[in-house]
């Protein structure tokens, strides 16, 4: 009964020290993409940022901004031409066009439906590995 206990108590630890590794890694990746944009742009104070197709958007108090690789900006546009993003949803650059994503696993397969950034429309919806 004590081998059972010890094994689970180990098991549960390892969980545990995985999970924080994986934690602080995102969180170290996020802060190197922060440092860079601060480094290589005019932008001061960043709020949300993320890297998606070789693209940076970098979002502040005032505005969303999309640089590409060299760090050029691209686009920008006031935050309060935006709809309200209460889903918490990623902001992503596709098809030249700055947009909402949402992804989540459902029976069907893995979901990834995109919204228009001003109005919060579905624009596209994409399933992998339909059955």
């Amino acid at each position: 009964m004590k081998k059972i206990i010890i094994i689970f108590i180990c098991i549960l630890l390892i969980l545990f020290i995985s999970i924080w590794i994986m934690v602080g890694i995102d969180k170290k990746y996020i802060s190197v993409l922060e440092k860079e944009i601060l480094e290589n742009t005019n932008v001061e104070d960043i709020t949300y940022i993320n890297k998606y197709d070789n693209n940076y958007i970098v979002k502040d108090n005032e505005y969303v901004y999309l640089f590409d690789s060299s760090y050029e900006e691209i686009y920008k546009v006031k935050i309060s031409l935006l709809h309200d993003n209460k889903n918490d949803y990623d902001i992503i650059y596709k098809d030249n066009t700055i947009m909402y994503m949402e992804d989540y696993k459902d029976k069907e397969g893995i979901i990834f439906k995109y919204y228009d950034i001003y109005t919060y429309q579905v624009i596209e919806e994409i399933v992998v590995g339909d059955n």
